[in-house]
């Protein structure tokens, strides 16, 4: 007779091969009626296919659904396209002759009753095992194949009944491996919200905290020597340095004083000596000449260096500027810039080596009536001169003090200036320049800074930190040394500096302790200012005994 599993509205394709490894017969008859979805889902039926292969069983879908049919087929399952109970009952009848049919039914249909049972059972205490039951089957035992399953909706429909199953399902779910674990998995979920709500609800407190502020105001007296190399903190000596800048101003003047007398025009010229490497001595009045024949002379007796020569060929000719004044009176010698040669070297070797030239016009040539500055025009033009250094002196030093380096007013010496002027124009217009320069001390703002951090650890308590970015710092006092290569000057510094609060240590205290108890312990910190605690949750009082569970959180004003 034919073995038929009938297969339970409820059932899950994993308990459903679960069956088939605790069947002995080969050929398994499944009544599919009752749970079309199982037997119409693609992945079910491959997976069915895979176990059966895997346990030697032959599997025939009954059934009178057409889709549940075709879907077996393309399995390879046979079927059998009538009703399962109908087709039981029929060889039931057919097999009465020649068996007894009340032992016949006992021994071979014990299972069979059991499966019948099994369909009709509705027990909301039992749970049928979940699609998910699929995922812990043991993997494919042929080919390698990796299968993923995935399921619908559809495999579990309907709610137990009220009905009790049979003593014999009752046992043999119990004993199912895929059971327990969603039991298990239950229990753990249950055991982490658990966990969590414990977390949640344990007591913790948060203290934000406040440090106390102050402005930490010191003096020290430190010495900048130009000779010093490295910085000596225990001194307070640092490196300095002397550089020097230029500054030169001009202006326009004017010349009081008239002449009747023509002047002569005069300038500058640069001598050049490309004829040897000794040196070539001019008297006053030597003749030099422009191209276009005027003749101008020395104003005052030069020596014209020599030559720099090297294996016989002179690669740099010696140079020296002279004074000249024009030959004639008039306004036709004030030329512009020109080349010069020596007459009185013509028909020499000299000639052609020696030469001059200007580079800026020659000026003061007139004919007759002119202006002439006196020396109180002279003077007037000194003094302007000098307070247009004096007020752009300071801003242009420290512009061009290099950068990183302090440079204090004090310490800025100036040179004697140096005075020219321009002979006067036709309207009486003269130009006077004065050049200076200056010598000024510097050091290190690195230096100053480490002296600083130096005699403020001397200041600063365990209990206190400075603030970075708030220090100021000036100078007072400065004086120079004998021989001007020290400067002594007072370093006056202001900072802020804030509470140092040592955390595991207020952590430490404040466990297990009462409000308070709290705002004693805090009030009495000289490092705090003020503060705020906060208790979690909102009914406790009482601080934590595990420092871990006590957060302080520092608050910058």
């Amino acid at each position: 007779m034919k073995k038929i599993l009938y297969i339970h509205p409820e059932e899950s394709v994993a308990y459903l091969i679960d069956r088939f490894e605790n069947t002995e017969d080969e050929t398994l008859y499944l009544a599919a009626d009752d749970h079309p979805a199982l037997f119409t889902d693609a992945v079910n039926m491959k997976l069915l296919a895979r176990e059966a292969s895997v346990l030697r069983k032959r599997i025939v879908v009954i059934s009178q659904n057409p889709a549940v049919l075709e879907m077996a087929r393309n399995v390879s399952f046979d079927t059998i396209a009538e009703n399962a109970a109908e087709l039981e009952r029929q060889e039931a009848e057919a097999a009465a002759p020649v068996a007894a049919p009340a032992a016949s039914h006992t021994e071979e249909g014990g299972e069979q009753e059991e499966e019948v049972q099994v369909r009709v059972i509705r027990d909301e205490n039992i749970r049928i095992p979940s699609p998910y039951d699929e995922v812990l089957m043991s993997p494919p035992r042929e080919h390698g194949e990796e299968i993923r399953y995935s399921r619908d909706a559809d495999e579990h429909g309907a709610s137990a009944s009220e009905e009790a199953a049979p003593s014999p399902m009752r046992k043999m779910m119990r004993g199912k491996s895929l059971t327990w674990k969603f039991v298990a998995i239950s229990f753990i979920a249950a055991g982490v919200l658990a966990g969590g709500a414990f977390y949640a609800l344990s007591p913790r407190l948060s203290v934000s905290v406040v440090p106390k502020k102050e402005s930490l105001r010191f003096d020290f007296q430190a010495i900048a020597d130009s000779k010093t190399s490295a910085l000596d903190v225990d001194r307070s000596k640092v490196p300095g340095q002397i550089i020097t800048i230029e500054k030169e101003v001009s202006g326009e003047f004017t010349a009081s004083a008239k002449q009747d007398k023509a002047t002569r025009a005069e300038g500058k010229v640069t001598l050049y000596n490309e004829f040897s490497s000794s040196a070539q001595p001019l008297v006053k009045n030597t003749r030099l000449r422009a191209p276009d024949g005027k003749i101008f002379r020395l104003k005052d007796a030069v020596t014209v260096p020599g030559a720099t020569v090297q294996g016989g060929t002179v690669t740099a000719a010696g140079t020296v500027d002279a004074l000249v004044i024009a030959d004639e009176a008039g306004p036709a010698y004030n030329i512009g810039p020109a080349s010069f040669v020596i007459p009185g070297f013509e028909g020499t070797s000299k000639f052609s080596a020696f030469s001059a030239k200007s580079s800026s016009v020659m000026a003061g040539g007139s004919a007759g009536e002119g202006y002439a500055a006196t020396a109180e025009d002279i003077e007037k033009a000194k003094a302007s001169l000098k307070n247009k250094l004096t007020e752009e002196t300071k801003g242009y030093v420290e512009a061009n003090v290099p950068k990183g380096f302090v440079v204090l007013e004090s310490a800025v010496a100036q040179r004697a200036p140096e005075f020219s002027q321009d002979q006067p124009d036709a309207l009486g217009k003269f130009a006077a320049h004065m050049k200076v320069a200056y010598d000024v001390f510097v050091f290190s703002e690195n230096d100053i800074a480490a002296l600083t951090e130096y005699h403020l650890s001397k200041k600063l308590q365990d209990a206190r930190k400075a603030l970075p970015g708030t220090r100021v710092i000036t100078y007072e006092r400065e004086a120079f040394g004998p021989t001007k290569e020290t400067l002594s000057f007072t370093v006056k510094a202001s900072e802020l500096v804030a509470g140092s609060i040592d955390e595991k240590q207020v952590k430490e205290m404040l466990a297990g302790k009462g409000e308070a108890d709290i705002q004693q312990i805090l009030s009495a910190n000289d490092a705090i200012e003020s503060a705020e605690a906060t208790f979690w949750p909102f009914w406790i009082s009482l601080a934590p005994s595990n420092p871990d569970r006590i957060t302080i959180v520092i608050t910058e004003l």
